[in-house]
């Protein structure tokens, strides 16, 4: 995948933080805060675009973006910063997060 290619990272991204959502017994609609830390802001329309494609565009979860001069990882744009669990969701249940991903 090439480093500027921001829809194959994104893509990614959104691949590998399913697999993660899965492994914690969760979804992806079970995200509610994505952090999202690019370089050029030339890159959003197609990481929105992506994330769109992964999440429901009328219920999006909380989103930061954050604008950076460089990553350590070139590769890297988003985070997800918070999941519920299955029985949180719609008001399930108090505890806490799957955890941070």
């Amino acid at each position: 995948m090439g480093e500027s290619d921001a829809a194959a990272q994104t893509r990614q991204v959104f691949t590998n933080l399913a697999t993660a959502l899965r492994a914690a017994g969760a979804r992806m609609q079970d995200v509610v805060k994505l952090t999202v830390y690019l370089t050029d802001l030339a890159d959003l329309d197609a990481i929105r675009r992506i994330r769109d494609e992964h999440l429901d565009p009328a219920r999006l979860p909380a989103c930061s973006l954050v604008k950076v001069a460089g990553l350590v990882h070139p590769a890297g744009y988003h985070r997800a910063r918070r999941a519920l669990r299955p029985d949180q969701r719609a008001g399930g249940g108090a505890g806490s997060p799957v955890r941070e991903l």
